[in-house]
Formats: C-alpha cells, structure tokens, sequence
C-alpha cells in the first residue's frame, strides 16, 4: 500500500513536470516491489486455504481476494517490466531544461586588490563553479566540453560523449606539456653543450698565461740607465 502510494505521488510529479523523482521511483523500487513483493498477498492466502480451506474463516473471502490479487500482481509486474525501459529512454530524451544556478554571482575585484583579497576571490569562483556543477550538471559539462547536444540524445549519452571529449582534451594537454618540456630540456642541453665548446682549454689557458707573463719579464723598464 505504502509503495503504491508513493508511485501514485511520482505519477502526479511526472505529470507536473519533475520527471527525475518519477523515473528514479519507477525504475528502482516500483519496479522490483511490483514484479516480487506485489505477489506476496496471493501467496498467503494459497497457503491460508490449504491449511484452513474455504469453510473457516475468512473462506470465500480469501477466495475473492486470491483471484484479485492474482490479477493486480500480474496486471502491475507486466506493466513494470514491458513499459519502464521505454519510460526511461523516453524521460532522458526530452528536451533538456534550462537550469539556472541559484549560486550567487561572484563580482569582479580590483586589478590593484592585494594579494589575500585576490585569493579570496579566487576561492569564491571555485567554489561557485562547484555548487554549479552539483545543482546543473548537465549546463556545467556543457559548457566545459562544448559539444553540442543532438536532438534524441539522453541525458547519460550526453555525458559519457562530454566526457569523452574532456579526457581527450586532458590527453592531449598532457601530451603537448610533454612535448614541450622536452624541447625546453633539449634546447637547455644544447646550449650548455655549444658554452663549453666555446670556452678554451685548462691547458690553452695556461700556456696563454705564461707567455704573456714571460714577455712582459723581458719589456725593459722606462728608467733603467743599464738597459
């Protein structure tokens, strides 16, 4: 009772628009109380006139009520499990709502704001985009990947394809960062590479240091009369 009373309440939801508590319920505890738990009250009365039969009561009362049972556990069970695959491909195809996110604006700050301002700023966008992301998901992976949603796509096929096209994209920022960092090493090689062949020998050094010390000893001087 209390189950079918909640599926009548996700019903009049659905019909109002909210269509996720409805396609939640349905698929989930409607479906697998009505194809299993729906057959217990047909069950117990099979078992009340075996072991009490008809003359006793409740008697042909159970009788009655075996068949109805029967027929709201059949007709309920079926209904689930024809129609919930299509009800389900029919909500994550329908146009997608316009979601608004009720997180405040972030104003803009100062180019001349301080550094702990900046930081706080900072973290109130983050944070914003967080909250964003929770209440619209679908408005936020949109807007990160950029694919355009095709008119039958369901919610899950938008966001496996959105997420495709984020890891590639991650793929390939990872790849040109690597490509790069190692042209940056390559270059830094060659050039430490090219300073030391420019730079002369310990050796060359020396000699060069002796000659010229070995010159300068024999330049007389400007005063010496023995010269």
């Amino acid at each position: 009772m209390i189950v079918s009373f909640v599926e009548m309440v996700a019903w009049f939801c659905y019909l109002d628009g909210y269509f996720q508590f409805a396609r939640f319920y349905f698929r989930t505890i409607g479906y697998w109380t009505s194809i299993f738990f729906y057959g217990m009250p047909f069950f117990f009365e099979i078992v009340q006139l075996v072991l009490k039969g008809s003359i006793t009561w409740p008697g042909t009362w159970a009788i009655y009520h075996l068949f109805g049972s029967l027929v709201f556990w059949l007709l309920a069970g079926i209904t689930h499990f024809v129609y919930i695959e299509d009800f389900v491909s029919f909500i994550d195809a329908r146009e997608p709502a316009n979601c608004v996110c009720m997180a405040p604006e972030v104003l803009l700050i100062s180019p001349d704001a301080d550094e702990e301002t900046k930081l706080a700023w900072k973290f109130a966008i983050d944070q914003r985009v967080v909250m964003c992301d929770i209440e619209c998901p679908l408005v936020e992976l949109a807007r990160k990947c950029g694919l355009k949603r095709m008119v039958e796509q369901s919610d899950k096929e938008y966001m496996d394809a959105c997420n495709a096209v984020i890891i590639k994209a991650r793929q390939q920022n990872r790849a040109s960062l690597q490509a790069a960092e190692a042209m940056a090493a390559a270059e830094s090689r060659a050039a430490e590479e090219q300073g030391r062949g420019s730079m002369p020998e310990d050796g060359d050094v020396s000699e060069e240091v002796v000659e010229e010390t070995d010159e300068s000893s024999l330049e007389p001087e400007g005063d010496d009369e023995s010269w």
